[in-house]
């Protein structure tokens, strides 16, 4: 039986050998191809790495940017608000002062109808006398419109000059 064995493995030896063989070559390159995936993971990790902190300091960059760009433009608007104060307080005290000059000027008497019909010459060169309180509310009226117009026009500069800092920072991204 021993001999039965004995050329029983002689006859398969070859085909043993074949098998180990083959065996130790696929072993070789499932090592070498696990080798291989495991380093390119780990470079693929690397750069995934490396463009997050990219991302990070542009993120960083930008919002720095934003955060000087808001103190700018707050900055000028409060210079804006100053100055369109100071424009309509000055406008307020023009307008009164040409108001009361308007009421100094003018007669305490109204025309006349009778002579506004006989020379329509006189009755329009003549001046109208302006009550007190009616001069308030006009000088109050045109400085809220005043106000108004100049808060809408700095809002309109505030506006453009955003818009303009956007594209600005959105055309310096791009490149």
């Amino acid at each position: 039986m021993i001999e039965l064995a004995i050329g029983l493995l002689k006859k398969l030896a070859p085909i043993i050998a074949l098998g180990l063989l083959l065996f130790i070559v696929w072993f070789q390159g499932y090592n070498a191809a696990k080798q291989e995936w495991i380093e390119r993971e780990a470079a693929i990790k690397a750069q995934t790495h490396a463009l997050f902190q990219q991302a990070e300091r542009q993120n960083a960059h930008l919002k720095q940017s934003l955060e000087q760009s808001a103190r700018i433009i707050e900055e000028q608007a409060s210079e804006n608000h100053q100055t369109i104060t100071d424009i309509t307080a000055h406008n307020r005290e023009l307008l009164a002062h040409r108001l009361r000059e308007s009421v100094g000027s003018s007669t305490n008497t109204l025309p006349n109808n009778s002579q506004a019909t006989s020379n329509s010459d006189e009755a329009s060169s003549t001046t109208w006398m302006v009550q007190p309180a009616i001069a308030d509310r006009l000088i109050e009226r045109h400085a809220t419109a005043d106000e108004v117009t100049e808060t809408a026009r700095a809002c309109q500069a505030y506006v453009t000059e955003l818009e303009q800092h956007i594209n600005g920072q959105s055309d310096s991204t791009n490149q």
